[in-house]
């Protein structure tokens, strides 16, 4: 989305709230939302960015709303200048000067992004609205050539949203984009990814070199493995017509504390949808559905944080480096075929 003579990058929204400042950057728009089942964090700003290349320095206005405060991390194309916080409540600005070592940064061999683009980067779950700008000199144009060609988009559950990650940015999905070269749009919902067919419908419009889809662990407690199949059946037929011979990566449940259980509802539903998407993932072959067992990106528990179910960095870091391989390994067969 471009506004303010600036990319709003994975932002489908920005719209004004009764009695708050600003536009909400908002990844999914107001049509999606109502029909999402848990739709509170749809409207999380993580994942989301400002891309700019501002030829001077320039303040952002940003307001983080409700009692979490948000945090953006400062880059200049694919390196990291600094973090800052922005406190709940309260209109922040957030200041962009290129520093004097970018230009330098023009010799080094080029990964993702010019090092001229400027990237403010949502780390945290706020909901942060964009309040303005103020700038000194000419904000030019984010052009095509100074990101990355090609970008997936991923759907899933709070572990592919990159919850408890010390920084989004450190969150698999994003390790992946960055080992692949490539960008990523975010459209994991903590606490949600229901598979609604509003959200289907959503993934078959967007545009994708291939779509990563990680689902069932929070619908374990809410549906049967027959509804669960259903639900995601139509998922996979939207997405498979509207883009067909694009890959579709549809990874199992990935390992928790419940592979370990045998007697509780959890589990055994657990066990029935990994079935269920092993199922879909041979029936849908020939669509380029490719399934990726969980526990092969996830090796061990040890990658798990305190609450045994959702990554710590170094199990982001694992799943991240076998995704990509996985990736690679089936992008470049199905090319060769």
């Amino acid at each position: 989305m471009q506004y303010d003579g600036m990319t709003f990058f994975n932002v489908r929204e920005l719209a004004e709230h009764p009695g708050l400042p600003g536009l909400r950057i908002s990844r999914f728009p107001a049509d999606v939302r109502g029909g999402l089942e848990v739709s509170g964090p749809a409207a999380f700003s993580r994942g989301c960015e400002i891309r700019l290349r501002p030829e001077g320095p320039i303040l952002l206005h940003l307001m983080a709303v409700g009692e979490l405060a948000g945090e953006v991390t400062i880059c200049w194309g694919d390196y990291v200048e600094r973090s800052q916080s922005l406190p709940a409540g309260v209109i922040t600005a957030v200041r962009l000067e290129r520093p004097p070592a970018v230009e330098r940064m023009g010799i080094l061999p080029r990964e993702r992004y010019d090092s001229g683009v400027c990237r403010v980067v949502f780390q945290n779950a706020a909901v942060v609205h964009y309040c303005g700008r103020e700038a000194w000199s000419n904000i030019a144009p984010v052009r095509p050539e100074d990101v990355p060609e090609r970008r997936f988009v991923a759907y899933g559950s709070s572990i592919s949203h990159g919850a408890l990650a010390v920084s989004h940015t450190n969150s698999y999905l994003q390790k992946t984009a960055q080992l692949l070269g490539m960008d990523v749009h975010n459209l994991a919902l903590s606490g949600g990814c229901m598979c609604e067919p509003v959200v289907a419908d959503l993934l078959a419009a967007e545009q994708w070199a291939f779509l990563v889809l990680e689902l069932g662990v929070n619908m374990r407690e809410h549906y049967t493995p027959a509804q669960f199949e259903k639900r995601v059946t139509y998922l996979l037929d939207r997405v498979t017509a509207a883009h067909p011979g694009a890959p579709v990566f549809l990874i199992t449940i990935y390992p928790n504390e419940q592979k370990t259980q045998t007697d509780t509802l959890l589990a055994e539903r657990q066990r029935a949808f990994d079935e269920v998407l092993r199922r879909l993932g041979a029936a849908y072959a020939d669509r380029s559905v490719h399934l990726v067992e969980g526990s092969a990106l996830l090796t061990g528990f040890a990658g798990l944080s305190a609450d045994i179910l959702h990554p710590s960095d170094a199990g982001h870091a694992q799943m991240a480096h076998n995704l990509a391989q996985f990736v690679r390994e089936h992008i470049s067969a199905q090319s060769n075929a």
